[in-house]
């Protein structure tokens, strides 16, 4: 950078900033959301986990896989120097959040998934045979090709 234009250095210390403005408006923005995802998001996600249902399982299985990444990409972020301390927090901070989004999204499908499927016992064995007959069965789910 010391051999850029003064120019150039200044118009990429303006975006920097720009962006590092425009990042901290958007989590402050989204922070409104916090106190209802807490309640939403209750028990990490568990509050209507069946760990006998197959489908429950995979949709808890992705989520973690998805909370994994974002935290690996807080731990990349802020471990880039000059760069890191002035995001990390704020990535941080949008971590978070999404992994609130995450848990309250994977509770309300829990808790659909459970009040459905006595209703539609029926319906989805024939479902499942059918599609297993004529599918593959890949994680205990038939899948139809």
């Amino acid at each position: 950078m010391a051999s850029e234009p003064a120019s150039e250095r200044a118009a990429n210390a303006d975006f920097s900033e720009q962006y590092l403005t425009e990042l901290s408006s958007f989590n402050t923005n989204f922070r409104g959301f916090q106190s209802v995802l807490a309640a939403l998001a209750a028990d990490k996600g568990l509050a209507n986990y069946n760990k006998n249902d197959q489908l429950e399982t995979l949709l808890k299985a992705t989520v973690n896989a998805v909370k994994d990444i974002l935290g690996d990409t807080y731990e990349a972020i802020e471990s880039i120097p000059g760069i890191g301390p002035l995001l990390g927090p704020t990535v941080y901070d949008i971590k978070c959040i999404i992994d609130e989004v995450l848990d309250a999204t994977e509770n309300l499908t829990d808790a659909i998934i459970n009040d459905l499927v006595p209703l539609l016992r029926d319906l989805l064995g024939q479902a499942t045979s059918t599609a297993c007959e004529a599918g593959v069965e890949i994680v205990g789910l038939c899948l139809p090709l």
